[in-house]
């Protein structure tokens, strides 16, 4: 196996180009942990942007106006340029908003999949590890972000239901195909593929 730095750029460049030499050493290289991560951490990264961008950028419209509230224009070319100051305005900020929040979610989730591994190694592959990989990185942001007790209660419990929900995702899909989610099927032998 590679370390998990060449099985990260290995998996870059099967993304980008999906050429049959490339899958092959995928399927070879990768270890299906690191495959099954990286999955999970590009989805957080799109939904971080998404998120960041669409509420920074709906604040800074608000701010925008709030701000201008005192010179409001009169002429129709005024509105154009106010509009035009505005817009731009708000795309600054939902580029900035969404990077930033896309870095966090990025962070948490990779977070989330080495504390899975790492319990997955010492207790086994069970259907609570995600729970408490859940449980423990809302626990690690709580006390990082500082956030008040009902807030932190919030926090865990969300942590723990998301584990859980994928836990239980994870064990249906196995029980379903017999193959865990874990096991892209390039990874898989052409038999059980087929088979499936």
């Amino acid at each position: 196996m590679e370390s998990p730095f060449g099985q990260i750029a290995l998996l870059s460049r099967y993304i980008l180009f999906r050429t049959p030499e490339l899958k092959e050493q995928v399927a070879t290289k990768v270890d299906p942990n690191v495959f099954y991560a990286s999955r999970l951490v590009l989805v957080a990264t799109a939904t971080g942007f998404a998120a960041g961008a669409f509420m920074q950028g709906q604040l800074r419209g608000l701010q925008f106006v709030a701000e201008n509230m005192h010179r409001v224009p009169k002429t129709k070319g005024g509105w154009y340029f106010y509009q035009r100051a505005k817009n731009n305005a708000v795309v600054e900020a939902a580029g900035i908003g969404g990077v930033k929040m896309a870095t966090k979610f990025s962070f948490i989730t990779i977070g989330y999949c080495v504390l899975d591994n790492l319990i997955e190694m010492q207790l086994g592959d069970r259907w609570t590890n995600p729970s408490v990989a859940g449980f423990l990185i809302a626990g690690g942001f709580s006390l990082y972000s500082r956030l008040s007790f009902g807030a932190s209660r919030r926090a865990l419990l969300v942590g723990t239901l998301a584990g859980t929900c994928i836990g239980l995702m994870q064990e249906g899909y196995k029980m379903a195909y017999g193959v865990s989610i874990k096991v892209p099927t390039i990874m898989l032998p052409k038999e059980t593929v087929q088979e499936s």
